[in-house]
């Protein structure tokens, strides 16, 4: 053991000096996590929070767990309405119910395992909604009645009408329970907002609602690509869709981070004194990436507290050698593939354990019953598409319903190369999810690598399964390129190896006990110093929704503008067809979508192989589309494609607007096409994509041109194409990047003579400027484009002429 020691001491002090140095590198503190307004916000929100503790703790330690459950509960009614908090008490009250019906002829696990057996029964639901979302059943009274048949079972088996949930009675044990409990509250006011963020709104949200709204699933892959991927977490926030809308949905994320918090804390209370439990729970609550995925209704809760259940389960087995609790494990591992590709890697490493571990006549039992579970998503996609991962790594799998060629733009991706360090990671968040630094806090980078120190050959075999799961998942996740939050997916199961790492020094090294609490006394400070890293929509923290109701639509204005426009289009065609330009916050409209990206593949691909405005005419004709939203012309958020607002300005018409977004009906041309709305740029400069330029032929646009006029350009290597641009002046002179993959192109002013237009640079300069053209004062017309040569037999040129801007004088 005193190897064993030394080693703990080098690899700790190893992660001290990484962490300064990654601290340091990253400049945290001059990275702006919160604003002015959420700073105050949070600061009164912890020190109110702190002196009712206090006195509650102090003054009577029984009713802090009620007193909190009555203001949560109290406060959700208000800001959220009676049907949200209803839904969430509904779905954890009947799976509580069904996993107790699971372990019926179990009465102790009736009396002992309420959160164990609530987990069970929520994967239950899951997995039933996954068999029937094939089927148009999901009414709100038929889960009612389903709901019904389960509590009425429950009653006449008596089965415990409220589990044996007990919670310390004391002073000191009450303030160990408020610290985990402070970072639950944030989460839980972050999600009494609106939905803001882009991945709920393009695909976490829009499944449980269209369950709501059409009562079935459709797996249209050609409407949305995702439209086969796992969905357990979908299925999961579908139960509290039904009942309680959006809102009950995102309450529904909350209690299941609770419950994940709950079950974890229960297990570390097993292994180490109150206040080691109480600091890594609360160390796991309060990470940034939390905060991320439960603010916004994200799936990687779901997944966690499953893959946690799972090894619940797994360690009762190994206990008791109870054949229940290892089909209960299997079922929830089974169950975790099913939330997601990146949470399977974790589920397959468990399942690797209970091959070494379980007895072989149970695991011939649970083998099938997990890959039941857990393959079901991955064969639909297989025989529906050809691709059991559709539509990711379909260069390998090849179906024809997907570019095998388009490479999805994940900036989250993990792959081992680009991966770096696990320093990288932690202090360098923004590299791999969005937001600021920080997002992994520092206290895994520190404490994981301890864990290593502190095995024996007098183990626990949980402790290795532990350490196998989270290495095993770790490699997976890195491996496959998965996104930076599949590894969140496996914190819980890391905060446990901490755990038993910590257990295993107990004995033998106070000094070092006393270094790992007081590393989770500053992790747990600095954590909640920085919680908005990977969530910047809630740098403003909680609104206050209930006495300033505006201060809602500021916040929808700000992060996602869009969805007063799904409101309205819900309003005036609920089954309409429409396209979504530039964002793909479809969130609840039930109608036929088509996105200009990866989602909608086909659409995606047709607005990228456009040459003219009127193509863009042709596509919204055929696909009978009656509505757009689309950024509006004076929007910070740029189109991709060169010829989308000419075809807005000619064929649409504004019908509402909200922020910087617009709602526009298509309004097709009678009798031929729309004239050109001839208008003229004034004096002063200008994008190179605005009403006045029209541009002919294959051309493209880059919006990560960093240094170029706005960050964005176009350009062409087609000798087809033109670009017009009209303006009202005296001169002209365009801006353009010179570069060595330039070419000389030529441009004529109201079809004058035409004169060279060079572009090679041997060294890049950004917005460089053209020849400048003068005329008499008036309205002008100036023509760039590619030359022709005679010889000529392609239309495709070895270099690129493009365009950044004009000023016109």
């Amino acid at each position: 053991m005193f190897f064993q020691r030394i080693l703990a001491w080098a690899l700790l002090a190893a992660g001290g000096a990484w962490a300064i140095y990654g601290i340091y590198s990253a400049r945290w503190w001059s990275q702006a996590y919160w604003s002015a307004e959420g700073a105050w916000r949070m600061g009164a929100f912890v020190g109110i929070y702190a002196a009712v503790a206090g006195l509650l703790a102090w003054f009577a330690p029984r009713w802090f767990v009620p007193a909190l459950a009555v203001v949560v509960t109290g406060y959700s009614l208000v800001a959220a309405g009676p049907l949200a908090v209803l839904s969430v008490l509904l779905v954890v009250g009947v799976s509580y119910v069904t996993g107790a019906y699971w372990m019926r002829r179990r009465p102790r696990a009736l009396r002992e395992m309420p959160v164990g057996l609530t987990v069970l029964g929520l994967g239950a639901w899951m997995v039933f909604v996954a068999v029937m979302a094939r089927f148009p059943v999901h009414y709100w009274p038929v889960y009612l009645v389903l709901f019904a048949g389960m509590g009425f079972w429950a009653w006449t088996r008596q089965v415990p009408r409220l589990p044996a949930v007990s919670w310390p009675a004391d002073r000191v044990g009450v303030m160990y329970l408020a610290i985990p409990a402070l970072p639950l509250l944030a989460h839980w006011l972050a999600a009494l907002k609106p939905e803001v963020g882009a991945e709920a709104l393009s695909v976490h949200l829009v499944a449980p609602a269209r369950m709501a709204a059409h009562h079935v699933w459709n797996f249209d892959v050609l409407e949305f690509a995702w439209a086969v991927k796992p969905m357990g977490g979908e299925w999961v926030f579908t139960l509290g869709y039904l009942f309680g809308g959006e809102a009950g949905a995102r309450l529904l994320n909350v209690a299941i981070l609770t419950l994940l918090c709950w079950l974890l804390y229960g297990w570390l209370h097993d292994l180490l004194p109150n206040r080691f439990a109480s600091l890594l729970t609360a160390g796991f609550a309060s990470l940034p990436l939390a905060h991320g995925m439960t603010g916004s209704l994200r799936v990687e809760n779901v997944a966690a507290l499953l893959l946690l259940g799972a090894l619940y389960f797994f360690r009762r087995h190994l206990k008791t050698r109870i054949a229940g609790y290892g089909y209960a494990a299997a079922f929830l591992a089974g169950g975790t593939a099913m939330v997601s590709a990146g949470a399977a890697g974790f589920a397959l490493a468990l399942g690797v354990a209970a091959c070494m571990t379980v007895p072989w006549r149970t695991l011939l039992k649970a083998a099938p019953l997990a890959l039941g579970v857990g393959l079901m998503p991955y064969l639909e996609a297989g025989i529906r598409t050809g691709n059991p991962v559709f539509p990711y790594f379909n260069d390998y799998f090849r179906s024809q319903l997907f570019d095998a060629a388009r490479r999805l733009d994940d900036t989250g991706g993990l792959a081992m190369a680009g991966l770096g360090s696990w320093g990288d990671l932690t202090f360098h968040t923004s590299r791999f999810v969005a937001g600021l630094d920080g997002g992994f806090g520092f206290l895994y980078l520190l404490l994981g690598p301890v864990c290593l120190a502190a095995i024996r050959p007098n183990w626990p075999r949980i402790g290795l399964v532990l350490l196998g799961v989270w290495w095993a998942g770790l490699v997976a996740v890195g491996v496959v390129g998965g996104r930076a939050e599949h590894l969140y997916v496996g914190l819980p199961v890391l905060t446990l190896l901490i755990g038993v790492m910590t257990a295993t020094f107990r004995a033998h090294s106070p000094a070092l006990l006393k270094v790992i609490l007081g590393l989770l006394a500053v992790g747990f400070g600095v954590q909640m110093a920085m919680l908005p890293a990977v969530a910047p929509e809630h740098r403003d923290f909680a609104l206050n929704q209930v006495f300033r109701p505006e201060s809602v639509d500021e916040y929808v204005a700000r992060y996602a503008p869009e969805r007063p426009l799904v409101r309205e289009l819900n309003r005036i065609a609920p089954r309409g067809r429409v396209a979504w330009l530039e964002t793909n916050t479809v969130e609840g409209f039930a109608g036929r979508v088509f996105t200009n990206s990866w989602h909608h593949d086909a659409f995606q691909k047709r607005m990228e192989a456009l040459t003219t405005t009127e193509g863009l005419l042709f596509a919204a004709t055929e696909l009978e589309l009656g509505y757009f939203i689309a950024p509006a012309p004076d929007s910070a958020l740029q189109l991709t494609s060169v010829f989308t607002r000419e075809f807005l300005d000619l064929y649409t018409e504004p019908q509402y607007r909200f922020a910087d977004r617009e709602l526009r009906k298509f309004k097709p041309p009678q009798g031929g096409l729309a004239p050109l709305q001839l208008a003229y740029a004034p004096p002063g400069e200008h994008d190179e994509l605005n009403s006045f330029v029209r541009y002919e032929g294959p051309w493209r646009r880059d919006l990560r041109a960093g240094e170029a006029w706005k960050g964005t350009l176009t350009y062409s290597n087609d000798l087809r194409a033109r670009v017009f641009i009209r303006f009202q002046g005296r001169a002209i002179t365009p801006l353009y990047t010179a570069a060595a993959n330039r070419c000389t192109g030529v441009m004529s002013l109201d079809e004058a003579e035409e004169v060279e237009f060079a572009q090679y640079a041997e060294a890049t300069r950004w917005q460089a400027r053209g020849p400048r053209m003068e005329a008499a004062p008036g309205y002008h017309t100036l023509v760039i484009r590619l030359p022709q040569a005679r010889s000529t037999t392609t239309s495709v040129a070895a270099c690129f002429l493009d365009l950044d801007g004009f000023i016109v004088e």
